[in-house]
Order: structure tokens, then C-alpha cells, then sequence
């Protein structure tokens, strides 16, 4: 502890990780993060913490889904919604249970050293998901870092996918989810109607 001018301060330090921003066009790298996130997901699998809501007072993902198309989609891609829409109604339910997710897997957050992950950063939007969920957002959003925000290539989702399951293969369930889940989560990453990045072509 030390003091400062604004009050007592908790002073820490920390090794430095050597390591660049997760490169997309690197499979092997991207691979390995897909791997590290099932990894992720594997070390928080259980973790418990009173200041954590209960499992009962998060809303079901196929709750969250049909309350969004309700009220908060803006319709920027009404034929992807409408195709969302379908998908939902006839979807299984999730019984693999929820848990503590990191919730901003992406290339901002990824530290690679020769296609390897060193690191993975930014905990602070963590929260209690499905980590098919987790998966899914990481998908649509692996490309993007603080200055650059481009949706992530088709070939870029499978590559992550597929290093998630040489670790933890999807259950039945899970994978009939995770189409449904990549499109709500491409849909809503549509910055603007006019879509300069192209996120609605890449849907």
C-alpha cells in the first residue's frame, strides 16, 4: 500500500508477457485460441462467488433472443432476423448449465508469440453464460481490435471453432445452438444502418 495525493493506493507488480494481438490471418494462431478458450472455460467451470447472481436470475438465452427481436432489434438486416426468428422456435434446451465466461474473447485481447496464445486479457466483462454463447460471440467479434472493428471471415469462425473442439467438442445441443447464437450475435453487431465495414454482407 502507498499513499498518494488522493488516498491510500494498492500497488502491484506484474511480469511483463511478451506477445503481439491475436494476427486472423494466422490459422495455426487462431486455432490455438479457439483451444485456449475451451481451455478458458474448462478453469472457470465450477468457480463460485457470492457476488455472483444466481443461475435463476439470468434470463434463458432463447428469452434473451425473442425479447431482443421483440424491442430491440433496429431491423438493419430484417431478412437475417426473420431467419433467426425460425431458428429459435425449434431449438433444444440447453442443460450443459451456465458459468462464469470471460464475455470479450477477441483480437484485442489475445496475445500470440509464434502462432501461440501468451495471454489473454480484459476480464472485466465477465459474466454467467452458456459458453456455446461465449463461442459464438467470440466469433463474430475474434477480428476486431480498438481501432480496427471489422466483422471476422467465415473461414476465421470455423478455424476458432475448430480449435474449441480438439479440446471440448460441442454437445448435440450446443451445436444446433451455435448457428442461431453466431447470427443474433452478427445482427446485433451491425454499428450503423449505412454499415461501412460491411457487417450485414457478412452475414
Amino acid at each position: 500500500m502507498r499513499d498518494s495525493p488522493l488516498g491510500t493506493l494498492s500497488v502491484a507488480a506484474l511480469p511483463e508477457v511478451a506477445g503481439a494481438w491475436l494476427d486472423v490471418e494466422d490459422d495455426a494462431a487462431v486455432r490455438a485460441a479457439g483451444a485456449s478458450l475451451a481451455e478458458l472455460h474448462g478453469a472457470l467451470r465450477g468457480y463460485a462467488d457470492d457476488g455472483l447472481p444466481s443461475v435463476t436470475e439470468v434470463e434463458a438465452l432463447n428469452g434473451q433472443i425473442e425479447r431482443w427481436l421483440a424491442t430491440g432489434d433496429r431491423r438493419w438486416a430484417p431478412s437475417a432476423s426473420a431467419r433467426l426468428k425460425g431458428l429459435v422456435t425449434d431449438l433444444p434446451p440447453l442443460d450443459d448449465g451456465m458459468q462464469l465466461v470471460h464475455n470479450d474473447f477477441r483480437a484485442a485481447n489475445i496475445l500470440t508469440r509464434e502462432s501461440k496464445v501468451v495471454g489473454v486479457l480484459d476480464f472485466d466483462e465477465m459474466a454467467l453464460d452458456h459458453r456455446v454463447n461465449d463461442l459464438a460471440r467470440a466469433s463474430v467479434y475474434l477480428s476486431t481490435r480498438f481501432t480496427d472493428w471489422r466483422p471476422t471471415p467465415d473461414s476465421v469462425r470455423r478455424e476458432l471453432r475448430a480449435g474449441y473442439e480438439s479440446v471440448r467438442p460441442l454437445e448435440p445441443a450446443e451445436d444446433r445452438w451455435f448457428d442461431a447464437l453466431l447470427l443474433w450475435h452478427a445482427i446485433r453487431a451491425i454499428p450503423e444502418e449505412s454499415d461501412p465495414a460491411g457487417w450485414a454482407e457478412a452475414l
